[in-house]
């Protein structure tokens, strides 16, 4: 059986980006998951978010965006199924972020949990555990990527 996981950015980030700190440990855990019976998700938005991250890291050498484009062509639309939501969907999550209270940067990570639990993931990887466990309204496991087993 497959496994659906959840791949956040501050995952995808540190796997690309070879100076960041968590880089050896996120690039390790993607290396691993794409020799095994793993779909590594990720949303619309998070791919807009690695490209802007990525944009203005202070790397060593300075990245084009051209670069990135050709970082994402070739090492994540490959790999990685990108979910999207709908208009309906939209709508769900600005009334669900609403009802709990939420403002601030943790609205994206309920963007991202919602596009998780559409696609029916086994578990959500990220760095981030603190903010998706807040949010975390169907019970999907947050899991770091040093804990992930398949």
């Amino acid at each position: 059986m497959t496994k659906k996981v959840f791949i956040d950015t501050s995952i995808l980030i540190p796997a690309f980006a070879e100076s960041h700190p968590n880089h050896k440990e996120c690039f390790s855990f993607l290396e691993k998951t794409l020799n095994k019976k793993v779909e590594l998700i990720i949303s619309s938005h998070v791919l807009l978010e690695f490209y802007s991250v990525y944009s203005r890291l202070p790397l060593i050498k300075r990245i084009s965006t051209l670069e990135i484009k050709k970082i994402i062509e070739e090492n994540i639309y490959p790999y990685f199924k990108m979910i999207t939501i709908s208009e309906k969907e939209y709508k769900e999550v600005i009334l669900h972020i609403s009802n709990l209270g939420l403002s601030g940067g943790i609205v994206y990570d309920f963007f991202h949990y919602m596009t998780a639990h559409k696609a029916k993931v086994n578990a959500i990887i990220t760095y981030n555990e603190k903010d998706f466990q807040k949010i975390n309204i169907n019970k999907i496991p947050i899991v770091l990527p040093g804990n992930f087993r398949v």
